[in-house]
């Protein structure tokens, strides 16, 4: 028989007034933190695929339409976070500064991947001047 060990977790849910340790709040966390980085993700993949090639630094992001719908997308996805009639609705809870920062740091590791990407793609082989470079030629679609 297993026995579970010590909640070491002192975080009380707003929305049960129960410990969350070992209970379907926890799981109600997991699910909202889930949430908020596939929010923080789309935002990210919308950014870094605008161009194959050039880098999101040397062109930067003239559509207005899109910087408000990313900027509108994290906004509602905080208010689905913070507003606590919200919760019920949705079934979402509200998170610590420290599990949103996960989603962040996994999209900035993803946009430094993405960028190092498209430096190898317009990076030019100086034995082949008028080719396109190996990267372009075989790992380019």
């Amino acid at each position: 028989m297993y026995t579970w060990k010590e909640c070491k977790v002192n975080q009380i849910s707003r929305a049960s007034n129960r410990p969350v340790c070992y209970t379907t709040e926890a799981v109600r966390y997991a699910q909202t933190a889930y949430f908020i980085s596939a929010v923080i993700f789309q935002m990210t993949t919308l950014l870094t695929n605008r161009s194959l090639k050039f880098s999101l630094a040397n062109h930067g992001y003239s559509n207005k339409g899109v910087v408000f719908g990313i900027a509108l997308s994290f906004i509602m996805a905080m208010l689905l976070l913070y507003i606590a009639p919200l919760h019920y609705v949705f079934g979402t809870r509200d998170l610590h500064w420290y599990h949103i920062a996960q989603g962040f740091i996994f999209s900035i590791l993803m946009m430094v991947l993405d960028e190092t990407r498209k430096y190898l793609a317009r990076r030019k082989s100086s034995l082949e001047s008028d080719e396109s470079n190996w990267y372009e030629r075989n790992a380019l679609w």
